[in-house]
């Protein structure tokens, strides 16, 4: 190899070595980015349409998309359901659970349809122990937990907001509905009972919910200590399929630890680069 040769691959490797220096740079001001944003507002409302997106600061996150089912009432089949904690915002009455779900037409519906007894409902399971039932705590799992939405308007086909009612059950409660829950949200407003921070919203775009650390099985102002399933059922109350939608919660990777991976991988093709230049 010619010294010009030599001259013109090591000017070469050091244009490639700043380009990854340049992409990692971006990568972390992106990352760094997402520190400011905050978590979604809870008000029934997708606005704006990024509200609800993995900013990367989210201790867990989890999107899951359903599909158009036949048979299901739009209305009440799941388009999408996302949970996510925040513990990253500087406001810690904002750190905690995040829960929304979407569906194919909207507003979502708990319209009472036929006006017999069993009423249209939203009902979501958190299996910490992944027993795929409801249970009470076991060796490091909180109890199980279980939240039932569903609205109290005594007339069939109407369907305000303001009495939608939600309820939660902890432990081996069974199948948790207004008999055996305990009375959390109550038209429009959170009861004596309700867990600090509690938040419950159905508007034009979505059912959303805020779950404060310290509640609900959730550590106080920390990650989860391990991955759990969740499950949301929606059921329009009459003999129509219900909507299921089942995912598996787990952590994500925290920003500077992507940061370290990414640049140890940059590093790592440089040197190979720079290996093959010689």
């Amino acid at each position: 190899m010619t010294i010009g040769q030599k001259a013109k691959k090591e000017n070469t490797m050091k244009k490639t070595l700043l380009m990854l220096s340049l992409v990692l740079g971006v990568l972390s001001f992106g990352v760094s980015k997402a520190y400011a944003v905050p978590p979604p507002v809870i008000d029934g409302l997708i606005s704006p349409s990024t509200e609800w997106d993995n900013n990367a600061a989210y201790a867990y996150y989890l999107n899951v998309s359903d599909p158009n089912e036949v048979g299901v009432t739009d209305t009440y089949d799941i388009k999408t359901a996302v949970v996510l904690q925040d513990i990253s915002d500087g406001d810690a009455a904002k750190h905690g659970v995040y829960f929304m779900l979407t569906t194919y037409a909207t507003p979502p519906s708990l319209v009472d349809v036929d006006g017999i007894s069993t009423r249209a409902s939203l009902a979501l399971f958190a299996d910490f122990n992944g027993d795929g039932v409801p249970s009470n705590a076991v060796g490091p799992f909180p109890p199980d937990v279980q939240l039932y939405v569903t609205n109290i308007n005594p007339a069939p086909g109407t369907d305000p907001t303001v009495n939608d009612r939600v309820y939660v059950c902890f432990g081996a409660a069974g199948s948790c509905d207004a008999s055996n829950g305990t009375l959390i949200w109550d038209a429009g407003a959170a009861t004596g009972s309700a867990p600090a921070g509690f938040q419950y919203a159905r508007g034009a775009d979505a059912v959303e919910m805020f779950l404060k650390t310290g509640t609900f099985g959730t550590p106080a102002n920390v990650a989860f200590p391990f991955t759990f399933s969740g499950t949301a059922t929606y059921d329009d109350g009459t003999v129509h399929p219900d909507d299921i939608v089942t995912g598996r919660l787990t952590a994500i990777p925290e920003p500077n630890t992507m940061i370290l991976m990414i640049s140890g991988l940059f590093s790592f093709l440089g040197f190979a680069k720079f290996k093959l230049w010689q």
